[in-house]
């Protein structure tokens, strides 16, 4: 068994968005109408033909995906440049609709 260390800012991340009784529903709620917009945003974007598919895949699927999900095997170093690559694509999205949750 292989155990990954995970970031401090990755944990404080994970610790403030989870759903307890002193977290205020409307806060939880806008998270996820900016993530919403965010996705459709990005994926007009692809569709378009402005982003290649492949940089909404890297991002989607290291940096939100690991975000989300807790205890998925270590990624990569491929993974994770080909992730680095993909924000830096997709900085004026993730700055217009995430905006402070980007942080």
């Amino acid at each position: 068994m292989i155990t990954a260390p995970c970031p401090p800012d990755r944990l404080a991340r994970l610790h403030d968005h989870r759903l307890d009784v002193t977290t205020d529903i409307a806060d939880t709620v806008a998270d996820r109408v900016d993530l919403a917009r965010f996705q459709t945003a990005v994926e007009s974007a692809v569709a378009d033909g402005l982003l290649p598919a492949e940089i909404w895949d890297a991002y989607r699927n290291h940096r939100l995906h690991r975000a989300v999900n807790v205890g998925l095997p270590p990624s990569s170093s491929r993974e994770r440049v080909a992730a680095h690559r993909a924000a830096r694509r997709l900085a004026p999205y993730i700055d217009t609709y995430l905006g402070p949750h980007a942080a």
